[in-house]
């Protein structure tokens, strides 16, 4: 009896590890996966409502999916134009407020130089300004890659909250069936 149940413990420990170290793997499927279960637990109190309601499962699947896909696409098609026009406008900022902070600099800098008699050297203004487009270059560099993942994001959240809608109850009483009844019992 020890030894089953030594190995019913190995094997829910050894299950557990392997799913939670291939999901640490593997950002790109484990965070929307993440978010999607966090939608499910919010979202699922309400399936059965509906279906209480009349509705069918079916139908109030549909319906969730789509409150919730309109929810999440809607902010981004009213913000897309602002961003496009404001990305447009990064290539005239830039050299404006590279212009006001040399005006700044050398206008505080001689205040300086006439208050206290230390004079500041120039370094510093050019390492603020290469710092600056440094991190502008990042930015605007990762903007691609950030789109990209948030695109996948939009297709592969839906699927999964279906899913997890859909077979949500079955998921949960299969991954409790592996769980060891001593473990099990704790909780």
């Amino acid at each position: 009896m020890f030894k089953l149940r030594l190995g019913k413990n190995i094997f829910f420990f050894g299950l557990l590890l392997f799913f939670s170290i291939m999901l640490l793997n593997l950002p790109r499927l484990s965070i929307p996966l993440l978010f999607s279960f966090v939608l499910y637990l919010i979202v699922s109190p309400i399936l059965p409502y509906l279906v209480k309601v009349g509705l069918g499962k079916k139908i109030s699947i549909f319906i969730l999916m789509a409150v919730i896909t309109t929810t999440a696409i809607l902010p981004i098609v009213l913000v897309s134009p602002t961003i496009k026009s404001e990305a447009e406008r990064v290539q005239y900022y830039i050299p404006k407020v590279e212009r006001f902070l040399k005006n700044n600099y050398f206008k505080y800098k001689n205040v300086i130089k006439k208050k206290t008699g230390f004079k500041i050297g120039d370094k510093h203004l050019y390492d603020v300004l290469s710092y600056g487009k440094s991190i502008t270059t990042k930015v605007l560099l990762g903007i691609p890659k950030m789109l990209a993942s948030f695109l996948e994001w939009i297709f592969i959240v839906p699927l999964f909250f279906f899913f997890l809608l859909r077979d949500g109850r079955k998921m949960k009483s299969m991954f409790l069936s592996l769980v060891p009844n001593k473990i099990f019992e704790r909780f």
